[in-house]
């Protein structure tokens, strides 16, 4: 079943207003905003009528539609209230490294308003084991760390996970680690997964596989979720080898051959898990004389590197890692300064991502039936 469209509006404004895109903080009038979305007013109502039931707005009849910013739990406390030290971002550099950029720069955004640094801690340096590391607190307290925002690597030690958990405000960003329980800040991927597919789907697109590298993710399972109930939503019929978790360059031709099949099917259109994956499988068709987008659209997700992907014209979903790197620096404080929020257990707070539509993607390539 198809979002409505109201939803889809308060979405896409939600988003907006945490990215502070309105100036003064206040709406455009609902005849602008039907014109932005060529939509009725009423739809826009509906719309509106949301935002202001989640106290994200609130409505005036004669002076138009404000926004309404939360008081950051912090704000009214003295800096005195801070011990002195450092808040610690750790996550390996390596693929991630430019989503891991935009990250660090919203902690720090947030941390350098009370006066403390944001330090990045590498959890894949070269002498690593496979898998990666956690940082031990032998370490994290030689950097003064009042707390950590951790990117793991999987599989991950839950003993040692635990530890940091119990010493330190710890929350884990953007995957979660199966078996342990921990505050989490990510992003929607399950809807992720289902936007992109459906707007594939919008432009005729019928036998539309998946790739991936690390089908252990929970991130990847949400996106696969996603997908597949796209699919189902549109009554098409999944095929297993539809979908393929290998890292891409280390597959001979054959196997990939065979994943572009489609069982049968031949495959029209590629989601991957992430741009990397994206860029490496597009490298990989034009050596076997795959056009995209004639012969296989391919879309991917994250959008850290817009710059390189404009010029490889990639259609993604766009994770706003700036943003979790914020709330992420919000979490820790609100812990340090002992605050109500402080005391909450098992907080999950998942992201909107927004659709960014590149040439990849074979718009306009097919007609919908």
């Amino acid at each position: 079943m198809r979002t409505p469209r109201y939803q889809e509006i308060a979405d896409a404004l939600r988003h907006e207003i945490r990215r502070h895109t309105f100036p003064q903080d206040r709406l455009p009038s609902e005849r602008e905003l039907g014109d932005r979305f060529h939509v009725q007013r009423d739809t826009v109502r509906r719309a509106l009528e949301l935002l202001e039931a989640e106290n994200t707005i609130r409505r005036d009849s004669r002076r138009g539609t404000f926004i309404v910013r939360q008081a950051t739990p912090y704000g009214d406390l003295p800096l005195s209230s801070l011990p002195s030290g450092n808040l610690i971002l750790a996550v390996r550099h390596g693929e991630e490294a430019t989503s891991a950029a935009h990250i660090l720069r919203g902690m720090t955004s947030v941390a350098t308003e009370l006066g403390l640094p944001v330090l990045w801690l590498d959890t894949l340096p070269k002498e690593a084991p496979a898998g990666g590391r956690l940082p031990s607190l032998d370490q994290l307290m030689s950097r003064r760390a009042l707390g950590v925002a951790l990117w793991p690597e999987l599989p991950a030690d839950r003993t040692s996970l635990q530890a940091l958990r119990d010493t330190l405000p710890f929350v884990l960003l953007d995957r979660r680690v199966p078996g342990f329980a921990a505050d989490f800040l990510g992003f929607a991927d399950f809807r992720g997964g289902e936007t992109i597919t459906r707007h594939l789907l919008s432009l005729g697109h019928r036998s539309i596989g998946f790739l991936s590298s690390e089908p252990l993710s929970h991130t990847v399972q949400e996106r696969v979720r996603g997908y597949r109930h796209a699919l189902s939503n549109a009554g098409i019929a999944f095929r297993g080898r539809w979908e393929l978790h290998a890292r891409i360059q280390m597959l001979s031709d054959d196997p990939l051959l065979d994943f572009l099949d489609g069982d049968g099917s031949p495959l029209t259109a590629v989601v991957c898990a992430n741009d990397t994956v994206a860029a490496r499988l597009i490298g990989r068709l034009g050596k076997l004389r795959r056009r995209v987008p004639e012969d296989v659209a391919v879309t991917g997700f994250g959008n850290a590197m817009s710059p390189f992907l404009e010029g490889l014209g990639l259609t993604t979903m766009a994770q706003p890692f700036a943003r979790l790197g914020e709330e992420a620096a919000r979490y820790l404080l609100r812990r340090l300064l002992a605050t109500p929020a402080a005391a909450d257990a098992g907080r999950e707070i998942e992201l909107p991502m927004e659709l960014t539509v590149r040439t990849s993607c074979g718009h306009g390539v097919l007609t919908p039936p």
